[in-house]
Parts: structure tokens; sequence; C-alpha cells
């Protein structure tokens, strides 16, 4: 049963009188809701904080007052380009555009890509970056400890 469904049937025993199984529902949906909330705590985990810091940047840029009333004086190439200008401080991607193909497939990346319309290509692009700095928050972590949590890299660089 679901936790709704639990409810509704203690609710269902109370209301005939039956108080043993009303109790037993109501400890259904009690576990219910405690796997549910242990499965959210997982998840919000699994995302890591990359996520967490893209959003405080928009917050201060909007306390900055680049809000969205801001943003509706760019098209929207302008703003991804702004994020590509911001990415090539991180990426070679004079080396990409010369011809040298990066780490990844990009022919695989760029096809997928090509079939998004460009506001799911942004969403992607954005949790791509969230997943590249929680992956740098690791390879920081391990470079202040010592150890080499880096594993399917061979020499502990991000690619």
């Amino acid at each position: 049963m679901t936790l709704l469904g639990d409810l509704l049937s203690a609710s269902a025993c109370l209301r005939a009188g039956d108080r043993s199984g009303a109790e037993l529902a109501i400890r259904l949906a009690t576990d219910g809701a405690l796997l549910l909330a242990d499965d959210c705590a997982r998840r919000l985990h699994d995302l890591g904080v990359g996520a967490g810091e893209i959003q405080r940047e928009r917050l201060r840029h909007v306390a900055k007052g680049w809000d969205s009333a801001h943003d509706l004086q760019h098209s929207a190439d302008e703003l991804a380009y702004a994020a590509l200008f911001q990415l090539d401080a991180v990426l070679d991607l004079d080396a990409v555009s010369s011809g040298e193909e990066p780490p990844l497939k990009s022919a695989k990346f760029a096809e997928k890509a090509r079939r998004r319309d460009k506001r799911a290509a942004l969403v992607v692009a954005g949790s791509m970056c969230a997943a590249a700095i929680d992956r740098l928050d690791v390879e920081l972590a391990a470079a202040a400890s010592g150890s080499a949590q880096t594993k399917g890299v061979p020499d502990g660089t991000a690619r």
C-alpha cells in the first residue's frame, strides 16, 4: 500500500471502531514515511553540492540586479555564450576548435546535444557543470588528504 492508502485505511478503521486495525495502518504509514524520507535524503546526497553552488551563484547575480528582467535585455544565445566564456577559463577550447578531440567522445555528445532543443541542452549543460564541480571537489579533497580518490582517471586529472 502507499503512504496515503495506509492513512486512509487507518481513518476507515477508526470510523469502523477497529482500533487495532487503525494502529497497524498508522504503523505502516509511519514506516512508509520513514522509508520515503530516507530515500529523499539519499537522493539529495547523490546530487552533490555542485547544483547548490550554481543556485547560490544565480542568487548572487539576482542580488546584484542581474535578475530575470535584466536577462531579458540579452538573447538566450548571449547568455549561453557568457557561460561558454566562463568554461573557456577552465577548458582549452582553442585546442578543441582547432580539431584536437577532447578527452570524451565529442561526436557522441555533440550529436545528442544537436537533438535537444536549446532549453534542454542548457539544462544538461548545467547538470554536467554541477557534476564537474562535484568531481573537482573530490579531487581537491583527495589532494588535501593525500589519497587517490580519482578512480577511473589514471593521472588524477578531471577529464
